[in-house]
């Protein structure tokens, strides 16, 4: 009897997942999820990433196997420009990017959904879960992991907790890029904060630009709901905010996760060269910007 359950607890603690990854196809969302892959890989794990043909140099580097959506012809494009649009840190810049990616989405979602996810395949594989990126208005995909009726995480660097139904307070979040948020912020930092805050969510919702009928025609097989309903029924909620070593408290659930770092790999020694001459002669050490 002791021998069984020796037994018994070595084959519990080696249990493994088929897991498929699900980033928004930009070069930083497919590296992230794609180290992200690699370490669970590492515990074991059977993974697969789903990408377009010109994001999979990330996964190849990494071994994950990846279940293709096609060449996406124009879409990269298109998402760079959008990018493009990050520079700019004002408030009508924020503007512009967020109606920029209400243009785009309409068009993402109908050639990654129309034409780019394999269905047929991925319901073959039969996942135990799904980690998919919480990027707006990109949320159409939600449609994937309710289609195959698979338990789904979301991840990414989006902080979007109301949409979560997570308690969080607007006078401290500051994450609209409108202000940063600190220990010392005045009052009247908050309050900008919360207006904008409120406004933003009233006026351009997380899923605004996500049409509903992406469910009907790509999930008819479950029961009716909402994009923003799906977003809620996720496991629980990882997000990847690099601040939080330097942050303060902040008022959240338990399965609403704050975690640095999770596209950070390894260091790599400095090549002989010109830098590498610059940083060893640093004897009171250097500020790298």
């Amino acid at each position: 009897m002791l021998c069984l359950l020796l037994v018994l607890c070595f084959a519990s603690g080696t249990f493994s997942s088929k897991i498929l990854l699900m980033p928004v196809n930009h070069g930083s969302h497919a590296r992230f999820f794609s180290v992200m892959g690699e370490w669970l890989q590492q515990e074991g794990h059977n993974v697969s990433i789903l990408l377009f043909d010109f994001m999979h140099k990330h996964a190849e580097k990494r071994g994950l196997s990846i279940v293709s959506m096609g060449k996406g012809i124009g879409i990269q494009s298109q998402m760079e420009a959008l990018y493009g649009l990050i520079q700019d840190q004002t408030l009508s810049g924020r503007l512009r990017l967020l109606k920029g990616f209400a243009n785009f989405a309409g068009v993402f979602c109908d050639y990654a959904l129309g034409k780019g996810v394999p269905y047929q395949i991925l319901e073959e594989e039969k996942y135990d879960l799904v980690l998919i990126d919480n990027l707006d208005p990109m949320r159409c995909m939600y449609a994937v992991p309710y289609r195959l009726a698979v338990p789904y995480i979301s991840v990414g660097a989006r902080h979007d907790p109301w949409t979560a139904r997570i308690p969080a307070m607007p006078s401290a979040e500051g994450h609209l890029g409108v202000l940063t948020m600190t220990q010392n912020s005045t009052f009247i930092d908050r309050l900008i904060s919360t207006v904008a805050y409120v406004a933003v969510g009233l006026v351009l919702p997380p899923s605004h630009s996500v049409s509903q009928r992406y469910l009907e025609e790509f999930a008819p097989n479950r029961p009716a709901t909402t994009f923003d309903q799906i977003y809620r029924n996720s496991e629980m909620w990882i997000i990847n905010m690099e601040t939080m070593c330097s942050d303060f408290p902040r008022v959240h659930a338990f399965h609403y996760q704050f975690i640095s770092g999770l596209s950070w790999t390894p260091t790599k020694p400095l090549p002989d060269g010109e830098m590498k001459a610059f940083a060893d002669g640093a004897k009171d050490g250097l500020i790298v910007m």
